[in-house]
């Protein structure tokens, strides 16, 4: 066993443990079936017996940490709930308004101590950075690893300017700019623009939100790593007619880096850049079992700063799809026979494939079938026609994404100038609204079949086996 396995088994097993210890399973029942399987392994390929030990011990570290972290956290709290009170705290991410109501994320101040979720009224409007005098009542989590929430208590804002400067002057730097699209595009297609650009949800009224769930393309807005990485590779398509592969590669990165900075750099889009980050890198190097160590590292690390992450939506949705896309893209490539070779890379375009829509349209396609459980168990349902949506839409959201990043640039300097940019950014955004309409009418729901996780592992155990067919055949090592 290489030191690439030994890590990546390592990493697995943590995750394992992690897992186990989240869903409250028997953890000796867990340790038992490890136990089983890495016996197994070490007889069939004569793993060193100290790999056997380290790799185990990391299963039983997974499970601990789970409590330990969870204890240490709980411990922390210094919270009265479910009882009227009065507290304070610092508002420590921007505010998510939604139509009727903000979500407020609020780290408490002495007397009390903790992190908490508030719900509040619209008005007043509340920054990142101020410092809140609330009274209501904590309701106390509902479930391990979960905040507590206050339902819109009496709020007073008695302090402005207490986060970090740098986040503050990027949030309201990115405000200036979904203001530029509110005064040059009508307001749909603003709320639009401000979500494929920064992820700002603030201006969607309910009835587009549920346009956008049932066609299925409500991850474009989400800043998951589920739509950063199909966007990167998308951009990356279209970087690769006009420069070099290298070239290519760098510009995608530093759009990545630029986008994070953009929206704030909050926790879950750094997450979610990592992933895009990740899958550019397995594209373009082809590396797969070198990737495939990476974002098992990856989610290792990320795991164990919080275990709670682990079955979070987001965190899901990003590892998942960038699971499809690094290893099911190339196989549905070959069946399909795009691209003869498989070693191809991003910037290597057949002739005539503009924007080179077929590939992405099997990475819509790879990272959909990849994240099809998680979308049905949270979801509710999943529409077969969000594919076709989804590849419909996504052709254009590098463009429309350029075309609005240069429209709140050049309006900024040259106000005039940005009537002339809004006009064809109007019609790409009217186009992918007139598609989400479209396709929130023309549903073939999918509503069953995923209730256990009998179910689940069956159908991931078809696309390993689909996906190692490929790389049988290639003689590519996974």
């Amino acid at each position: 066993m290489t030191s690439g396995d030994a890590a990546f088994y390592g990493a697995i097993s943590f995750l394992t443990g992690v897992a186990a210890a989240t869903i409250g399973a028997n953890v000796y029942a867990y340790i038992l079936i490890l136990a089983v399987c890495l016996s197994a392994a070490a007889f069939r390929r004569k793993i060193n017996i100290a790999v056997f030990c380290v790799v185990f011990f990391l299963f039983l570290f997974g499970a601990f940490h789970y409590h330990l972290y969870n204890n240490i956290e709980e411990n922390g709290r210094n919270i009265v709930f479910d009882k009227p009170i009065s507290f304070s705290g610092i508002v420590s991410a921007e505010p998510k308004p939604g139509e009727k109501f903000q979500k407020l994320e609020l780290e408490l101040l002495p007397p009390s101590a903790g992190s908490i979720v508030v719900l509040a009224s619209l008005f007043p409007e509340i920054n990142y950075g101020d410092v809140i005098k609330a009274e209501g009542v904590i309701e106390s989590p509902s479930k391990k690893g979960s905040e507590p929430v206050a339902f819109f208590p009496k709020i007073e804002i008695s302090e402005r300017h207490r986060g970090f400067w740098l986040k503050e002057k990027l949030v309201d730097f990115k405000k200036s700019l979904i203001a530029q699209f509110e005064t040059f595009l009508p307001s749909r297609s603003a709320a639009l623009l401000g979500g494929l650009t920064f992820g700002w949800q603030g201006d969607f009224t309910n009835e587009f939100k549920q346009e956008m769930s049932l066609s299925g393309t409500t991850h474009l807005v989400a800043l998951s790593g589920y739509n950063i990485t199909i966007l990167v590779l998308a951009v990356a398509a279209v970087f690769g007619y006009f420069f070099s592969r290298r070239i290519t590669f760098y510009l995608a990165g530093l759009v990545i880096l630029l986008f994070v900075l953009m929206v704030g750099a909050e926790a879950s889009v750094l997450r979610a850049a990592i992933m895009g980050f990740l899958a550019l890198l397995a594209k373009e190097t082809g590396r797969l079992s070198n990737v495939r160590n990476a974002v098992a590292l990856t989610a290792a690390i990320m795991v164990f700063t919080n275990p709670n992450m682990l079955f979070d939506i987001g965190f899901s949705l990003s590892f998942l799809s960038l699971l499809g896309i690094v290893y099911l893209e190339p196989a549905f490539k070959k069946l399909f026979r795009i691209y003869p070779e498989p070693s191809r890379r991003i910037t290597d375009k057949a002739k005539g494939d503009f924007l080179s829509w077929r590939e992405n349209g099997l990475t819509t396609l790879s990272a959909q079938l990849a994240v099809l459980p998680v979308l049905i168990l949270n979801f509710g349902q999943f529409s077969l026609t969000s594919i076709a949506a989804n590849i419909l839409i996504l052709e254009l959201v590098p463009l429309t994404m350029l075309l609005g990043f240069l429209l709140a640039g050049v309006s900024s300097l040259f106000h005039y100038l940005g009537f002339l940019i809004a006009l064809p950014v109007n019609i790409l955004l009217q186009y992918q609204i007139y598609i989400i309409k479209l396709f929130s009418y023309l549903r073939l729901p999918l509503t069953t079949g995923f209730g256990s996780w009998v179910i689940i592992m069956a159908y991931y155990g078809i696309l390993i086996i689909f996906a190692k067919h490929y790389y049988e055949s290639t003689d590519k090592k996974v």
